[in-house]
């Protein structure tokens, strides 16, 4: 064992003269605990709270999507869309046509967005999870239905048709026919029975109602067309591999966006969050730093014959600089593996016995998912921070102390 590891560790444990050394010392291990701790759990929810959402999304959005050229449809007939179907990295192809139409429930009407797509779209998709209330299919013997976001059923007090016989009225715009020349004809509207309502996010909940394809199809007066093509990925292709398949296959004539692509502002919002949360906690263990300099000018002081004695019997002056910056050094690493245990425990409790509920939320309790790089990455910047900020002023304060002694 080196020297000043050894006298360090004796320092770090020893009995002070001086009880508010200890104290202070107590305190920075604290910080740094509770801190490292904090990092530990704000940054496994936020893993949490990103895996949620995107699996919220992509229950809503295909892994990737081909879009048409704003303003047009694509024409099932100008893509090979069975050949892609028996490729291994793709799982599930499915048409969907998009249209803002104006909806009504006896004398309430709000506008909305109507997602036409295929039968057993939700089942497939895992979007029956999310159904509030009712049921996921978009037909009963051979009826359509409709199955829509929850804040569209509050804004009109619309119920299931198993609760009430009055239809949902869709009122879509015809394609070419100006309000202001044809009045009544400018409008198609087609009667449907709400079957189920999802629950996902506010931004869906109030936007969205999906109806069957073939209805919609009817109702817009259009053929074997869609607004867009959603392809989910098979298990263990990447999105960046099957966009780039589905790229290549399409030869560059259509926009073939991922889900993280198409909704990138909330991707990146979450990520900016996350940096800001690091760099708040990482001051703050900048701030338990000091408390620790603190600490070792104190020990300096209470310790100063000691040293005075050592430096007499040969101890260099790099070997007493060394002494104080590994106590320096095992205070914050101290406090790092405490906080890391802390942190860990605090995860493990929440996603095993759920410590932090949601009342009413999508899921039971707040999700938290440990990932291993969060935990090099905290301990790295503890590491960091104390070695950056302990070498030089322990080093300034090791060399006049020895002035001083020798001055004496």
């Amino acid at each position: 064992m080196r020297f000043h590891f050894y006298i360090a560790g004796r320092y770090l444990f020893s009995k002070k003269s001086r009880n508010v050394i200890n104290l202070i010392t107590g305190i920075s291990v604290a910080v740094i605990a509770f801190v490292t701790a904090a990092m530990i759990v704000v940054l496994s929810a936020f893993n949490g709270i990103d895996s949620l959402v995107d699996e919220l999304y992509s229950s809503f959005d295909g892994d990737v999507m081909i879009e048409a050229p704003r303003g047009r449809y694509i024409s099932m007939d100008s893509l090979s869309v069975d050949q892609w179907k028996d490729d291994s990295r793709v799982k599930n192809i499915h048409e969907v046509l998009e249209q803002s139409v104006l909806i009504q429930y006896k004398e309430s009407q709000r506008v909305a967005t109507m997602k036409a797509v295929p039968l057993g779209y939700l089942e497939q998709n895992g979007l029956d999870a999310s159904i509030h209330e009712g049921s996921a299919l978009l037909e009963d013997n051979e009826a359509f239905l409709a199955v829509i976001g929850y804040g569209i059923q509050l804004d009109l007090d619309a119920p299931l048709f198993s609760k009430s016989l009055t239809p949902l009225l869709i009122h879509a715009a015809q394609k070419g026919k100006r309000i202001s020349k044809h009045k009544d004809k400018a409008f198609k509207t087609e009667p449907i029975m709400i079957g189920g309502v999802f629950s996902i996010n506010m931004e869906y909940d109030s936007e969205y109602l999906l109806v069957p394809l073939p209805f919609a199809r009817d109702l817009l007066d259009v053929g074997p067309v869609c607004s867009y093509i959603e392809i989910q990925a098979a298990d263990g292709i990447s999105l960046e591999e099957l966009q780039e398949f589905i790229t290549e296959a399409t030869g560059g004539k259509y926009k073939v966006n991922t889900r993280e692509e198409k909704n990138a502002l909330i991707y990146k919002a979450n990520e900016s969050e996350r940096l800001v949360t690091i760099l708040i906690l990482s001051f703050i263990i900048l701030i338990a730093t000091f408390n620790i300099l603190a600490s070792i000018t104190m020990l300096m002081m209470d310790k100063e014959q000691d040293l005075k004695v050592i430096h007499s019997m040969g101890a260099t002056m790099m070997q007493i600089r060394n002494i104080f910056f590994t106590e320096a050094m095992l205070i914050s690493m101290a406090g790092t593996v405490i906080g890391l245990i802390l942190g860990l425990g605090i995860c493990y409790l929440q996603t095993s016995f759920g410590l932090v509920r949601l009342q009413g939320g999508i899921v039971d309790y707040y999700p938290v998912i440990v990932d291993m790089a969060d935990v090099i990455l905290v301990f790295s910047i503890v590491f960091t921070i104390g070695l950056l900020f302990s070498w030089y002023p322990v080093k300034r304060l090791a060399v006049g102390l020895i002035h001083r002694g020798r001055q004496s």
